[in-house]
């Protein structure tokens, strides 16, 4: 069998329910030149035997790992290290694709030069009857971008998003700046180092991936300490734009992020009996950021700062800061 130009990789585990959609969605493609890399990562229920299902019925477009849980991280490493493909999409087990989706994201190889294609996507909940699909993301004109642009992008998160999946990476790009492993979070440790390492990042605007919010997902889920990794991963960001020079703006919009993500982490966080220890550790690492704040202000409306830092008192005791500077 000839080396496909893409590699879908497909991290699995106790995903019973879904994975045969997810599954159905990617063997129903109007691109044709692709394998599915099937990971069961020591999957305790049925799923070991329905990846081997596939792989028997579909011997010419499924390949299936069976490899010791290590979490999703360790499985994508896992394909990645064995892939020869020179495209990467990454889909999560519980998600599906559209019949186009593998097509949309090729398409956006307009160029050699292009390392990353990203693009929007539909977000999904169960309910009763089935599944409750909306689309909550603005587009765009697609385009190519240069990298500083696409991580200012990636900051605003208004036309596509952190998650690894519903984009196309250069298989090198993935081999040199791995998942980490043992992370909550693993994508905002990622993305930015290969948007950053990307010569340039295609823009493609017809959204083509399903995202089902579980109530088990990290989004839907009790909180825990583990879950400050989305701070702890946004100041590793912002960091590598001070150290590498990036421009004030592109920063900015970096500590942006990180405001956002405080704002997310207090409203998960708010019953929490060690509230007050949250605050005060993320305060310290907000508090390190103060002087790009300005320029937040200049490239932002100052209706959606104020909505934003309003929002929990950590934010607004930016704000005054601010304000008397």
């Amino acid at each position: 069998m000839n080396v496909p130009k893409i590699d879908i990789i497909v991290p699995v585990y106790n995903v019973e329910p879904y994975l045969r959609k997810c599954v159905d969605s990617l063997l129903n493609q109007t691109y044709d030149d692709y394998i599915i890399s099937l990971v069961d990562d020591g999957s305790p229920d049925e799923c070991p035997v329905i990846c081997d299902e596939y792989a028997i019925n579909y011997p010419e477009k499924i390949r299936v790992y069976h490899k010791q849980n290590g979490g999703l991280s360790d499985a994508r490493n896992y394909a990645v290290e064995r892939s020869k493909s020179e495209f990467v999409i990454f889909v999560d087990s519980d998600d599906w694709v559209s019949e186009h989706f593998i097509q949309n994201l090729v398409e956006g190889l307009t160029s050699s030069e292009i390392d990353m294609v990203v693009s929007p996507y539909y977000r999904a909940t169960e309910t009763s009857e089935g599944f409750s699909i909306y689309f909550n993301m603005s587009t765009k004109a697609p385009c190519a971008m240069e990298m500083e642009e696409a991580l200012v992008e990636l900051c605003k998160e208004k036309y596509y998003g952190n998650h690894a999946w519903s984009k196309l990476f250069r298989l090198g790009l993935l081999k040199v700046y791995p998942y980490p492993k043992g992370k909550y979070y693993e994508d905002s440790y990622t993305t930015y180092k290969h948007i950053a390492h990307s010569r340039l990042v295609s823009y493609v605007s017809t959204p083509g991936y399903y995202y089902l919010q579980r109530k088990g997902s990290i989004v839907r889920s009790e909180f825990q300490r583990k879950h400050l990794d989305v701070i702890y991963a946004t100041q590793e960001m912002v960091k590598y734009m001070i150290d590498n020079h990036f421009s004030r703006k592109t920063i900015s919009f970096g500590v942006y992020k990180l405001l956002r993500n405080a704002h997310a982490t207090f409203i998960h966080a708010k019953r929490e009996q060690d509230f007050d220890i949250i605050y005060d550790e993320i305060f310290l690492i907000l508090n390190q950021y103060k002087e790009y704040f300005p320029a937040i202000n200049q490239s932002l409306k100052e209706a959606m700062i104020h909505k934003l830092m309003m929002s929990c008192r950590l934010l607004y005791h930016f704000m005054i800061l601010y304000k008397k500077e």
